[in-house]
């Protein structure tokens, strides 16, 4: 093989892909100052799948505020506070 031939080998290899810059949907969203940040829930169910453990972890970022408060509640699927079950919160 020639060195000409190994230089063009060389050479396509190390081209750049034909296409460049962002190939997706993108969207920008303005969030306020303080906001919530993360919201991770996880169910862990009993073997039977008739009672569950609901975890819920959230953070916030605060620039304008020294301290929050994030409430949560427990909906049945009418979007009612469910009252069959009390939670037991722990």
């Amino acid at each position: 093989m020639t060195d000409k031939i190994r230089r063009d080998l060389l050479r396509q290899r190390l081209r750049p892909p034909p296409h460049r810059g962002i190939l997706r949907d993108v969207w920008l969203e303005a969030l306020p100052l303080d906001h919530i940040s993360q919201v991770h829930v996880e169910t862990d169910w009993d073997p039977g799948y008739l009672d569950a453990t609901l975890k819920i972890a959230a953070g916030a970022t605060l620039r304008t505020a020294e301290s929050g408060r994030l409430s949560f509640a427990l909906l049945d699927r009418d979007a009612g506070a469910s009252d069959s079950r009390r939670p037991r919160w722990t």
